[in-house]
């Protein structure tokens, strides 16, 4: 999970002790290795571990989202909101299946998923949301300026 979400040293450290955990556990088992009962608290206990280590994940909510919101219905009041809250958006006008939408891309992190799904909600029931898991996100200021050149070569051409 860390490692996914560019956090590169934790990951590590986290693996370290829980390969450390395995192996005292798997030594506790096989020195009594005709004890059904270390095989159903081995199981219990690593079934317990993945929820409560799902839990944890999702209370801490590291990460950014990318939220992609399709929407028939106009999108100027959800943007205006959006943009209010100072929560940076980008829209795109398309043509689905069905005729003219619009497409919105909000950057977020991940403990403010639900403020955010309340507002889209309130100006738009309707609108079909994604989400996806982003792992680097820059941020490009007012103030800067693309400054990207593009150059020509010339090219030799051959009779």
């Amino acid at each position: 999970m860390f490692l996914n979400k560019g956090y590169g040293l934790a990951a590590p450290i986290l693996g370290f002790f829980e390969v450390l955990l395995w192996i005292i556990v798997i030594g506790q088992i096989m020195q009594n290795v005709n004890s059904v009962t270390n095989y159903l608290a081995y199981a219990g206990g690593f079934a317990t571990g993945t929820y409560v280590g799902m839990y944890i994940e999702n209370r801490l909510a590291i990460g950014t989202n990318l939220i992609q919101v399709i929407t028939r219905k106009a999108a100027s009041g959800l943007i205006r909101a959006l943009r209010k809250r100072k929560i940076r958006t980008a829209s795109v006008k398309a043509y689905g299946n069905n005729g003219p939408i619009n497409i919105l891309y909000i950057t977020t992190q991940r403990r403010n998923l639900q403020p955010l799904f309340k507002i889209i909600k309130k100006y738009n029931p309707n609108a079909f949301v994604t989400i996806e898991g982003v792992r680097v996100v820059t941020a490009l200021s007012q103030k800067q300026k693309f400054k990207k050149r593009v150059r020509f070569r010339k090219t030799n051409k051959t009779k």
